[in-house]
C-alpha cells in the first residue's frame, strides 16, 4: 500500500498515538506504538477494518522476522507461511477479554513465531524417534532370492500335498464301509475303543483289531495306487514322503492326519456348495418378483426355488453328518412358494454372508434386493461401496449396472448417466448400460443422446441377438422415443440402418 494512503488511515483511525509525529514505516518503534493501537480496536471495539490495517502495516516486518527465524532454525519452512499462521492465530486469540496490553508487537510476532517453529521442530523430532523405535522392532527385510526360492518350494510343497490328499481320498472310498466308519470315529473324532465298538455295534474285544486292519488297509491301497502312477519327479517325491511316513512309529498319527485332511477338504468343497445353492436360492427368489426379470438381463437362469431348496436340505445333512459343526442353521430359509420373495432372498443373503462372509455377489445381490424393496439410499451405500472392490469382471459389471439401476429409480438422471460413462471403457457394448443410457437421455430430453444410444444398442444385438434386448427395443426404447416426440418413421429409420437393412420390426 503507498505510505501516503497508510499514513491517511492511520490517522483516521487514530491508529498514531501521537498526532503530527512524522510516522516511519521503517522504525519498529513507530511500527509497535501503531500496532498496538490497532490491536487494541480490534480486541475492544471488534473493528476488523483496524485489524486489516495492522496487516498490511507488519506485513513487511513480519516477514524479515519470519526469514530470519526460518533461516536460522529451520530452512525448509515457508517464512510467508509462518507469518501467515501467527496472524491468523492473532485473529482468533487476541479478543480474549482479560489480557493485558501489547506493548511491543514486533517482539510478540518474534516471540511466537519463534516458538511456533521450535514446536514443529520437536514434534517432528519426537516422530522420528517413534519411527525409529517402530523400525527397530520390524523384522530384517527378506533376500529376494530367499524369498523367491521359498515361494517355489511352497508352492511345490502344496502341490505334493493336494496330490497326497487326492489320492487318499479315492483309496478311503475304496474303503468298505464299516472300515470308513471305524477310522472316522477313531482317527478323526478320537472316540475310545469302548465308544468306537458301542457306537458301531462292534465286538468290544475285536475293535483294537478292527482299526489296525482299517488303518493297514488304507496305507496300503495308498501305497499300492502310488506306483500305478505315471513316473515323474512328482509321484516320486510323494511316494517317499508316503512311504516314510506310513513305515514310521508314528504310523497311527499319520494316517489320522491323511485322513482329517481328506474330510476337511471335502467340507470345504461342501460350504463352497452351500454358498453357491444359498446364491442360487436368492437370485430364484428375486426372479420371481413382478418386473423383475423384464428389467434384467440374466446369463444362466436358476432353476425353480422348490428344487435348490430340496438340494440345500440334503447338503445340509451331509454338512452335518461329516461333522461341520459350524455350518449354517437352515431352517430359516424359507422354500415354500408362498412366501415373500424378497424377504426369502434376504434371508438367503444373510445366510450366504455365514458361510463366505460380505463377498461382491452377496453384496450385489443385497443391494438389488434393496432396490426392489424400495430402500434406495441403502442400496446405493452398499454399491457405491463396492466400486473400488477387487472383484470378478461379472461382479464388478453388475456393480455398476445396479448402482445404475438405483440412480435411475430415484430419478437422478444426470448421475446415472455419470455412472454409465464411468463404466464405458470397461463394457463399451453392454446391452444394460445403452438400455440405461437410453432411459436417461431421455428423461432429460437429450434427443441426440439417446439416437446414439438406440443405434448402439440395435448394432450390439445384431452381432449378438438376445430376446430380452430385442423386447427392450421394440418396446421400452419405443416407448421413450414417443416420450421424446420422435416420429415412428425416425425411430425406424434409425434401426433399419443400425440393424443393416431390415426394417424396424426386426428388432424383436
Amino acid at each position: 500500500m503507498n505510505q501516503g494512503v497508510l499514513f491517511e488511515r492511520l490517522k483516521e483511525l487514530d491508529g498514531l498515538p501521537e498526532a503530527g509525529e512524522a510516522f516511519d514505516p521503517t522504525d519498529d518503534s513507530h511500527v509497535d506504538r501503531a500496532a498496538r493501537s490497532l490491536l487494541e480496536r480490534f480486541r475492544c471495539d471488534n473493528d476488523t477494518e483496524a485489524f486489516t490495517l495492522l496487516f498490511e502495516l507488519t506485513h513487511p516486518k513480519l516477514g524479515q522476522i519470519a526469514g530470519r527465524i526460518t533461516r536460522r532454525l529451520s530452512p525448509q519452512t515457508d517464512p510467508e507461511e509462518l507469518a501467515a499462521s501467527f496472524m491468523t492465530r492473532l485473529f482468533t486469540d487476541v479478543r480474549e477479554r482479560g489480557r493485558t496490553p501489547v506493548r511491543h508487537f514486533l517482539g510478540l510476532a518474534h516471540s511466537a513465531m519463534r516458538n511456533e517453529v521450535l514446536d514443529h521442530l520437536r514434534r517432528n523430532k519426537r516422530t522420528q524417534v517413534f519411527v525409529r523405535r517402530y523400525q527397530d522392532v520390524l523384522p530384517p527385510p527378506v533376500d529376494p532370492s530367499h524369498e523367491a526360492a521359498s515361494s517355489e518350494e511352497d508352492a511345490l510343497l502344496e502341490t505334493y500335498g493336494q496330490q497326497l490328499v487326492d489320492l487318499t481320498d479315492e483309496c478311503f472310498h475304496d474303503l468298505e464301509a464299516r472300515e470308513k466308519r471305524v477310522l472316522v470315529a477313531r482317527e478323526v473324532l478320537g472316540l475310545s475303543y469302548d465308544r468306537v465298538a458301542t457306537l458301531l455295534d462292534l465286538n468290544a474285544n475285536q475293535i483294537g483289531m478292527v482299526i489296525r486292519r482299517a488303518r493297514q488297509h488304507l496305507a496300503d491301497r495308498i501305497v499300492a495306487r502310488l506306483d500305478q502312477l505315471p513316473s515323474s519327479d512328482s509321484r516320486e517325491r510323494i511316494h517317499e514322503i508316503v512311504t516314510t511316513c506310513l513305515e514310521s512309529k508314528e504310523r497311527v498319527k499319520n494316517v489320522r492326519g491323511l485322513v482329517q485332511q481328506m474330510l476337511d477338504g471335502a467340507l470345504r468343497a461342501g460350504r463352497r456348495q452351500l454358498a453357491d445353492l444359498l446364491y442360487e436360492m436368492a437370485k430364484a427368489c428375486l426372479l420371481e418378483v413382478p418386473q423383475f426379470a423384464e428389467r434384467t438381463l440374466v446369463n444362466a437362469s436358476p432353476r425353480k426355488r422348490a428344487l435348490v431348496a430340496d438340494d440345500l436340505a440334503h447338503l445340509a445333512q451331509r454338512l452335518d453328518r461329516a461333522g461341520d459343526h459350524d455350518a449354517p442353521e437352515l431352517s430359516s430359509v424359507p422354500n415354500d412358494e408362498r412366501s415373500n420373495r424378497l424377504d426369502a432372498a434376504e434371508a438367503c443373503l444373510h445366510k450366504l454372508e455365514e458361510v463366505e462372509g460380505d463377498s461382491g455377489r452377496q453384496q450385489v445381490a443385497l443391494a438389488l434386493r434393496r432396490i426392489y424393496g424400495q430402500q434406495l439410499p441403502e442400496a446405493e451405500t452398499l454399491l457405491r461401496g463396492l466400486v473400488e472392490r477387487d472383484l470378478p469382471e461379472v461382479t464388478r459389471q453388475n456393480v455398476f449396472r445396479n448402482l445404475t439401476l438405483c440412480l435411475l429409480r430415484q430419478e437422478r438422471w444426470t448421475d446415472a448417466l455419470d455412472v454409465c460413462t464411468q463404466s464405458a471403457d470397461e463394457w463399451p457394448d453392454d446391452p444394460v448400460r445403452l438400455m440405461n443410457v437410453c432411459f436417461g437421455t431421455a428423461r432429460l430430453g437429450d434427443v441426440s443422446g439417446f439416437e446414439a444410444a438406440l443405434v448402439q444398442l440395435a448394432e450390439v444385438h445384431e452381432r449378438d441377438p438376445q430376446l430380452r434386448v430385442a423386447a427392450w427395443i421394440d418396446g421400452e426404447c419405443r416407448a421413450l422415443a414417443h416420450d421424446l416426440a420422435l416420429p415412428t418413421g425416425r425411430v425406424d429409420a434409425l434401426l433399419r440402418d443400425a440393424l443393416g437393412g431390415t426394417n424396424g420390426e426386426a428388432a424383436s
